[in-house]
C-alpha cells in the first residue's frame, strides 16, 4: 500500500502541530548577582561594566 505524498505531508503537519501545542514554558535563568558594590557603581556609570570588584570577608570567632 502506497500513500500519496500529500496525505503523508498533511499527517506529518498535524502531528508536528499537536506536539508543539502542549509544550511547557521554561522561564530564562536569572542572571547571577554581581554584588552590592558592583551594582552601586554600575548604576551611575556604564563604563564600570568592564570592571568586576569583588572580595570576600571571613570572620573567625
Amino acid at each position: 500500500m502506497k500513500l500519496p505524498l500529500s496525505k503523508l505531508s498533511a499527517g506529518a503537519l498535524v502531528i508536528a502541530a499537536a506536539n508543539t501545542v502542549y509544550g511547557q514554558y521554561t522561564p530564562p535563568a536569572p542572571q547571577p548577582f554581581q554584588g552590592f558594590v558592583n551594582e552601586w557603581l554600575r548604576k551611575d556609570n556604564p563604563y564600570m561594566n568592564a570592571w568586576d570588584i569583588g572580595g570576600s570577608v571571613r570572620l573567625r570567632y
